[in-house]
């Protein structure tokens, strides 16, 4: 009975799109996420610190109603969703909904943890550091943005 439950076709549906939007979240997250930490710790701009406070912004709305706020700004009669409407483009209750959604609401820890992370290391501990890192692949990568993208001029 079990194993007929949870794999019924929609029970199976569901499990696709979970996994799916959570590897193109994360992947959106990750790329998108050390692009903006990396501008905000080696960049002085305009508006910088605007920019900074509305990175933290899903942290300040709670998830039900950041998920209530993008479902009505994407609706085809919403702020963003009236001009993907005509294109015939949907995004709410989709796969393209589901991973705004979730970038929106994971890209605020990649870049914190980026910046964090990499704001304080100092030349001297840059390669220690990194070689602690770099025992496997993602150690390899991580320990490149270390030493490269937040590198302080």
């Amino acid at each position: 009975m079990f194993v007929r439950a949870v794999t019924a076709p929609r029970v199976l549906a569901s499990y696709r799109l979970t996994f799916t939007a959570a590897l193109g979240g994360a992947l959106i997250n990750a790329v998108f996420g050390f692009l903006v930490a990396w501008v905000l710790v080696r960049y002085t701009f305009p508006f910088k610190r605007v920019v900074d406070a509305v990175v933290d912004l899903p942290f300040a709305l709670p998830t039900s109603v950041a998920g209530i706020a993008l479902a009505a700004v994407y609706a085809p009669n919403g702020w963003i969703g009236q001009f993907f409407a005509p294109l015939g483009i949907k995004e709410v209750f989709t796969l393209l909904g589901v991973l705004v959604a979730l970038t929106f609401i994971g890209l605020p820890f990649v870049v914190r943890t980026a910046c964090s992370s990499c704001w304080k290391i100092s030349s001297a501990s840059r390669k220690k550091r990194s070689r602690a890192l770099a025992p496997h692949a993602g150690g390899r990568f991580a320990a490149w943005c270390c030493r490269r993208c937040f590198r302080r001029s």
